[in-house]
């Protein structure tokens, strides 16, 4: 009868454990901020933006492109001259959609939370080589 209990609570617990709150792991800002050679930002999410040269076909079902605020420069990268500094407002191609990443993205060790207007995230801040006045997020934290 014991053992009957022990395999029923045992089944219970793990059924209540949603998929979502198991695996989501997000990056830090030490993830972000360690060892980085480009620029390091904490920026805030001013909208989302629907440009025809970015409608790859991720970004047909996912929000790839936004306006981001730059509130703070953490680290001046290996390739920053100036071309941009608080206050300034950067049109910004996020690598892994703006959605939460754990189910698009499920071979990522850890997941994106991902992101709504107004909110406040440290990324770090690659040049685009393909657009000379844009820049790409590959991975960012929530600043909490």
């Amino acid at each position: 009868m014991k053992r009957l209990f022990g395999v029923l609570f045992v089944g219970i617990f793990f059924c209540s454990c949603s998929y979502k709150n198991v695996n989501q792991v997000y990056f830090s800002r030490s993830d972000i901020s360690n060892e980085t050679l480009n620029s390091v930002v904490v920026a805030r999410m001013v909208k989302f933006l629907n440009l025809e040269e970015y409608q790859n076909e991720m970004c047909k079902k996912h929000p790839c492109l936004a306006s981001v605020e730059i509130l703070n420069i953490v680290k001046n990268g290996q390739n920053y001259h100036g071309q941009f500094s608080k206050g300034d407002t950067l049109k910004v191609y996020f690598e892994f959609t703006l959605d939460n990443t754990n189910k698009i993205f499920p071979e990522l060790n850890k997941c994106l939370p991902g992101l709504k207007k107004n909110e406040t995230f440290q990324a770090e801040l690659f040049e685009n080589p393909d657009k000379e006045d844009d820049y790409r997020i590959q991975l960012y934290a929530l600043m909490n």
